[in-house]
């Protein structure tokens, strides 16, 4: 009786060699976690017998080389190599795929993790909850190497989103391209898998210290003793480690299972930004799927989108033309605001008959009478001698104003000195963006939800809409 020998190769019982088998690969071995280390480690995923790995590289984890997986003929050379390579690649692909299970049982059951991701998250998106539903600062990312790359590739990402993200070169921000961050609204990202890089720490100095500042690494004790935190010990610090060493891995420390890492974990911070950031517009992944089909038309991924689009609509006309493709991007601000001239000027009822004009006070107009024009109004608009009264604060009037005049009510009347002026042939995006950055200003108090945006051709009005509509119409995209 022969002892059974654990192994990650498959006999056969019988007479000769005549059916060789191709064992699968072998799952990791858990082990059973302590205090200190929550989240399982995973084993190295093997797909050759442990008869065919030298005692030599066993003990030093160098020059390391990957066996064939498979007991070739011996004549078939070419399977050999067939057999080496797959064994390879394999090998690769399931320490990448260990590292990212490792990385899900890190986010399920480490409180430290768990409670780092939330606070990125929260920072991430605190412009958009300035406006609700509107994105008005944006993320900074910053890395060299390979780190630089998966921060470009995560900057494409968010910003496909609707999560506005930028990517900086921490030289060129030492040579002026600091400048784009905006101090008030911005979030910056450190991506290093060591947390020591020195073009990182030679930047740190130079940051506004109230900036936030988000580290997205695989530094060791969940990068609590690494350089960027001891510079920044305010630092949010995401964890992405590796289960075990790329040169334990690999035998070369070339970044591969370290990168998997970082984009993968860069991925679900976008994918939850971005669910959060647009979470007043609408609930659930529908709202986000259509944020990313609106800045995605071209390609493949815009060829399924406007296919599924077209197949749920009627088909398309020239009057609806201009809320699809390119369209939505021309549309100009007067296409969009209401016809000053459709505005119906509201004047106060003269004086009765059984009164002269002389003994009687002259008549003003009272809340009571603009809430009767606003509900005959078709724009819902009125306008009166000194200014326009959108809808909105129409319906907001209480019932204890409605005997007021109009200049006890502060604020009901918008004058036209007061609008916030637009030319008309301005596209509705670009005046959503700046209307977005005056809201951001701190010194600038002037444009709220309510403001009133004036629609000016050759210096005259001619629409007017809110600038809440202006927004809700620029993130729709009509």
């Amino acid at each position: 009786m022969v002892a059974p020998v654990q192994t990650s190769a498959v006999y056969l019982l019988g007479p000769g060699n005549q059916y060789p088998a191709i064992p699968p690969p072998s799952p990791p071995s858990p082990v059973t976690p302590e205090a200190s280390t929550p989240c399982t480690p995973l084993d190295e995923l093997s797909l050759y017998s442990l008869d065919d790995v030298d005692s030599s590289d066993e003990a030093t984890g160098t020059d390391f080389t990957f066996p064939s997986s498979v007991s070739s003929a011996p004549n078939n050379h070419a399977s050999t190599i067939l057999d080496d390579r797959l064994g390879a690649a394999v090998h690769v692909l399931s320490t990448e795929a260990a590292t990212l299970s490792a990385l899900s049982q890190l986010y399920t059951l480490d409180h430290g993790a768990r409670e780092a991701f939330s606070r990125a998250v929260s920072t991430i998106t605190r412009a958009s909850h300035i406006l609700p539903g509107h994105n008005l600062g944006k993320l900074v990312m910053i890395g060299v190497g390979k780190s630089g790359h998966i921060a470009k590739k995560l900057v494409a990402t968010f910003n496909s989103l609707s999560v506005p993200a930028t990517f900086l070169h921490p030289t060129e921000a030492l040579h002026g391209d600091l400048g784009l961050v905006n101090r008030s609204v911005d979030t910056l990202m450190l991506i290093t898998y060591s947390g020591n890089t020195p073009e990182l720490t030679a930047l740190i100095p130079h940051l506004d210290p109230d900036l936030p500042l988000v580290l997205l690494t695989g530094a060791k004790n969940q990068g609590k003793s690494c350089a960027v935190v001891r510079m920044r010990p305010d630092a949010i610090v995401v964890p992405a480690p590796i289960h075990e060493s790329e040169t334990a891995s690999f035998g070369v420390a070339a970044p591969t299972t370290s990168t998997t890492a970082a984009l993968a974990v860069g991925d679900a911070l976008a994918l939850v930004c971005a669910q959060e950031s647009h979470a007043s517009v609408g609930k659930g992944k529908k709202v986000v799927a259509g944020v990313f089909a609106r800045n995605h038309p071209g390609g493949a991924i815009g060829a399924a989108n406007s296919t599924a689009s077209t197949s749920s609509s009627t088909p398309t006309t020239t009057s609806n033309h201009k809320r699809t493709g390119a369209g939505r991007s021309r549309t100009s601000m007067r296409e969009i605001a209401t016809s000053w001239k459709e505005i119906p000027l509201t004047s106060p009822d003269p004086p009765t008959p059984r009164t002269s004009p002389a003994s009687q006070p002259s008549p003003c107009l009272t809340a009571a009478d603009i809430l009767r024009a606003g509900y005959s109004s078709p724009s819902g608009w009125v306008r009166t001698s000194s200014g326009v009264i959108s809808p909105s604060r129409i319906k907001s009037l209480p019932n204890s104003h409605l005997s007021k005049s109009l200049e006890e009510i502060p604020g009901l009347v918008t004058r036209r000195c007061d609008f916030i002026s637009v030319a008309a042939d301005t596209t509705v995006s670009r005046a959503a963006d700046w209307v977005r950055e005056m809201m951001v200003r701190e010194e600038d108090e002037g444009c709220k939800m309510q403001s009133i945006v004036g629609v000016l051709q050759d210096g005259q009005c001619v629409g007017v809409l809110e600038v809440g509509e202006l927004l809700d119409r620029a993130e729709s995209g009509s």
